[in-house]
């Protein structure tokens, strides 16, 4: 889900269960039947449009329905809530649903159902308990529902009309409700003596904070024997509330998720049920006829994609880190809907005219920053989603759109499933000779579960890279890579998972995209939204740094080749030998293992390390806290100020196992935002795949294992740190792609930093402090073999530019085969052009780059080496002020990572470092200068 097409502020929203006309006056005070023609009751629509919005507790004052009526409903289960009827008719302000709510009143989503608008009803004890919840951190949603009597107050005052209240005398009477959903509009009710609530509606009406619209048929009279047929053959329909939600824990907005009840069966009902009501939310906003100002055009809409991001981004977490069959199904069927409706939101001319008349009048100028870049943005979202296309092209747009998004998934399962279904089982011990012993004891471990004895060697990567790194027998390690390189491909052991057409049919469709939106290639519409602008300045960045990288990679692989002949006796280096010959090389050099470092770093203490960490520099404090989870192994903490206020809140899932996607990774599943007089606090989940510790065992992390969990924490950072309370522009929203990777490549540079690493590190026999003469060592080591490195990021980056066609205009539409061999083409020109290490014929990587084929990489991979730019640039910064500087930690979080998307990345570094970034500090910071 997109932030920029997900802006605004809903204050209210309206459940029209009828034909979802406005509200209006009438004149005809006749009662209307029961059941009107062709239609449920009033109530029954009423309750279905309540518990689809997630809604689970209806309190309602039910006697003027009639007793019949009210044992036909029963107690709601049918639709998944509860529903607390009060049968006293009289006296209304003690017995009434407003009184009978205040006992149910509770963290979550409640609707109080009562009379009419005018009566003298006793708000007090409402908003009194409203606003004490709200006190103690945990506030209700509150939906409060008027039902106006027009028998008792034919000649009642009251008329709604183009979104006003009027008292101009008339015998007028409306059918129809009202909704609230902002709670603390309650803590505007006089304390102290009873209070008609009308003047208040007036008045927030006029404000934007609260809407209406028509029931058609909202009198219901239960009188007579056919009318109560009728309800009862309604009512037996199995079809009445089978598209309720309000029991589905996906609906639950209330706090955290709720992975102890999310299930599968739950995903599609939920996503549902939320589209229906942001199409609602677009409809209203595109049909409103009011002033274009922020509470008419945005604000209506960020509750409902708010939400809808929300249960989605469960939904696709879930199918990342913990996919079985039945997730990975509800997943992939509401993908395409939720692309669909993105597509459908940045097409629509109404909505597009809307913000137009915003972006152009007076009211844009009274906005704050964050808010005019929301609409700024918006407009451009507009623009990039075809709302100026013709109908035909618009609607191929969407699917193209769609199917590519189906296809990203599709890329995903293929991996996931080719990387699981392999495995490599070994009898013989001598075969895993310089193996660390934890390794084998964990697939030890998996053999025995399967019934087998000896070792199951796994594509895993807490498995992989250490055989490829420490096996000294080299058929292992040239049987593992083949398996690697071929995954998901033609070529691997299960064909059936070949990503080949994926990757033709991908960059057909990104082609197609882009000429559709007036660019030359997918590369010039990818670049439009970043900050390098064009792929001529990213290709040219790219090329540079190349010019400057490609001599000391040279050096580097001339250095690892004459070791590898001479002490190894490779005469000459196979793509398998690489990992390996270099981590002997880098023993033999610097007298450094990886499994050295590896046990004076215990996980426990490098996350006591990291914390401590970022409370110095940023002035939080991070403690464990408790939610419900998805795995027993995940973990769950709250940042709080240090005034005990709670900033944010952050997921580990840190240990690789089965239907768990490889790799690391950062998502948001909350961001910061106001609502009414309450904010939203960010939620993330930062996901890594290390080795899952040994029954009994403490758990160890390598240096490299704990720069990624830096890397990723980082990017945690900036979406848990920021002060933006407005939608679409907080935490990493609207930050321009090739800019995000700057707060997580500072902190992978505090891994080499002493004091942090003094606070990390503990050894099981050794105790103490890291040694000076290992710190020596680990920093003289630091460089080694960068130029590899960096040219390798280099490869990845050119290819993917220039696959997209960022090196010259998109060629015509090819078939799909013709299409990967194209890419497979361009691959090896970037090879021979930068890269310096071999590569076998059978190498398949295009088919499991998923950062471009099913990321958001795509034209985008060169952002890591442009924000490593940015991050060496800008760590020299606190290298200047001695290291773990808190006065330069607070800079960098009141410039960078508090300011979110609300303006260029470019000003937030330039306010941060008071220049623009300079790739000397890249270079430097690489080793990767003549001294």
């Amino acid at each position: 889900m997109t932030a920029e097409k997900r802006s605004g502020t809903a204050r209210a929203m309206i459940l029209a269960a009828g034909r979802g006309e406005r509200m209006r006056p009438l004149t005809d005070t006749t009662p209307k039947p029961l059941l009107p023609a062709g239609g449920r009751p009033l109530i029954v629509r009423q309750i279905e449009a309540l518990a689809r919005a997630g809604f689970d507790t209806i309190a309602i004052n039910v006697a003027w329905l009639g007793e019949r009526l009210v044992d036909a409903l029963g107690d709601g289960s049918r639709w998944g809530v509860s529903i607390a009827w009060s049968r006293e008719p009289e006296p209304l302000e003690a017995a009434g649903g407003i009184a009978h709510a205040l006992p149910l009143l509770r963290p979550g989503p409640i609707v109080i159902v009562s009379g009419d608008v005018w009566t003298d009803y006793d708000y007090r004890g409402l908003a009194a308990r409203i606003a004490e919840m709200e006190r103690s951190g945990s506030p209700p949603r509150v939906h409060l529902v008027m039902v106006p009597n027009p028998v008792w107050h034919a000649g009642g005052d009251f008329a709604f009309g183009d979104g006003r209240i009027s008292l101009d005398g008339a015998p007028r009477c409306t059918y129809g409700n009202i909704g609230i959903y902002d709670s603390a509009l309650f803590a505007a009710v006089p304390p102290g003596s009873k209070a008609p609530l009308l003047p208040l509606l007036r008045e927030w009406i006029a404000r934007g904070l609260v809407s209406g619209e028509l029931y058609d048929g909202a009198w219901v009279n239960a009188g007579t024997p056919a009318d109560l047929a009728a309800l009862d053959a309604s009512l037996s329909d199995p079809g009445v509330g089978a598209a309720a939600g309000s029991g589905n824990p996906l609906l639950d907005f209330s706090g955290l998720p709720r992975f102890d009840l999310i299930e599968a069966r739950h995903i599609e009902p939920a996503i549902d049920a939320l589209l229906a009501r942001a199409r609602a939310a677009v409809a209203a906003v595109a049909g409103d006829g009011a002033t274009a100002d922020w509470e008419h055009v945005v604000a209506p809409t960020e509750t409902p994609f708010d939400e809808l991001d929300r249960a989605f981004a469960i939904a696709g977490h879930l199918n990342a880190v913990a996919s079985t069959g039945a997730v990975r199904a509800a997943y992939n069927a509401v993908l395409p809907r939720v692309t669909g409706f993105d597509s459908e939101v940045a097409q629509d001319p109404r909505l597009h005219a809307r913000y137009r008349q915003l972006a152009d009048g007076p009211g844009m100028a009274r906005l704050s920053p964050a808010q005019q870049r929301v609409v700024t943005h918006a407009l451009r979202d507009f623009r990039l989603g075809g709302a100026g296309l013709e109908a035909p092209l618009r609607e191929r747009l969407k699917a193209v759109r769609e199917e590519l998004a189906t296809l990203a998934a599709r890329f995903d399962d293929n991996v996931l499933d080719a990387e699981d279904a392999w495995s490599h089982h070994v009898i013989d011990e001598a075969l895993l000779a310089g193996v660390p012993d934890d390794v084998k004891a964990a697939a030890r471990d998996a053999a025995r579960a399967e019934g087998l004895d000896g070792w199951k060697l796994t594509l895993k990567a807490p498995c992989y890279q250490p055989v490829m790194r420490h096996a000294a027998n080299r058929a292992l390690r040239a049987t593992m890579h083949r398996a690697a390189v071929t995954v998901a491909s033609e070529r691997g052991e299960t064909p059936q998972h070949d990503n080949g057409e994926v990757v033709a049919r991908v960059l057909a469709l990104r082609d197609e995209e882009a000429r559709l939106l007036g660019h030359a290639s997918y590369a010039g519409l990818s670049l439009a939204t970043k900050m390098a602008g064009s792929p001529d300045t990213a290709l040219a960045f790219l090329r540079d740094l190349a010019q400057r990288v490609h001599p000391f990679a040279l050096r580097d692989r001339a250095e690892l080749s004459a070791y590898a002949r001479e002490e190894l006796g490779i005469g000459e280096l196979a793509a398998w030998d690489i990992a390996w010959a270099a981590e002997k090389l880098r023993q033999h050099r610097f007298a450094l293992s990886e499994e050295e470092v590896r046990a004076w770093l215990p996980l426990d203490h490098v996350l006591a390390g990291l914390f401590r960490l970022v409370e110095k520099l940023y002035g939080v404090s991070i403690r464990e806290d408790h939610a419900p989870v998805w795995h027993p192994a995940v973990r769950f903490y709250a940042i709080t100020g240090r005034d005990g206020e709670l900033i944010g809140q952050f997921y580990l899932d840190l240990f690789a196992r089965e239907g768990k996607q490889g790799g690391a990774w950062m998502d948001e599943a909350i961001n910061r935002r106001r609502v009414g007089a309450s904010l939203q606090r960010p939620l993330a989940w930062l996901t890594c795949n290390f080795p899952a510790p040994l029954a009994g065992a403490v758990p160890h992390l390598t240096h490299r294992q704990v720069i990624t969990l830096f890397h990723e924490f980082g990017h945690g950072l900036h979406l848990l740190l920021t002060r933006v309370d407005v939608a679409g522009v907080s935490g990493l929203q609207e930050v321009e792609w090739d800019a995000v990777e700057l707060p997580s490549q500072i902190m992978e540079n505090f891994c080499w930093n002493r004091e942090v690493l003094d606070s990390m590190a503990a050894h099981a026999t050794a105790g103490g402090a890291l040694p000076d003469e290992l710190y020596r060592r680990m920093l003289a080591a630091r460089n080694f073999g960068g130029g590899m490195a960096l040219a390798r990021q280099l490869e990845l980056a050119l290819f993917d530019l220039l696959v997209h066609g960022g090196g010259a205009p998109a060629t015509d539409a090819q078939p799909p085969r013709d299409a990967l061999t194209r890419a497979y083409a361009i691959l090896d020109g970037v090879r021979a052009e930068v890269a310096v290490e071999p590569y076998p014929p059978w190498d398949r990587f295009i088919h499991h780059f998923d950062h471009v084929f099913a990321g958001d990489y795509a034209a985008g991979y060169y952002s890591y080496l442009w924000a490593e730019v940015m991050a060496a640039d800008a760590f020299d910064a606190f290298e200047e002020a001695g290291g773990v500087s808190p006065a330069v930690g607070a800079r960098f979080r009141d410039a960078i990572l508090a300011v979110g998307g609300t303006r260029p990345a470019l000003e937030s570094f330039v306010a941060f470092r008071g220049r623009p970034p300079q790739l000397d500090a890249l270079l430097r910071h690489n080793g990767l200068v003549d001294t």
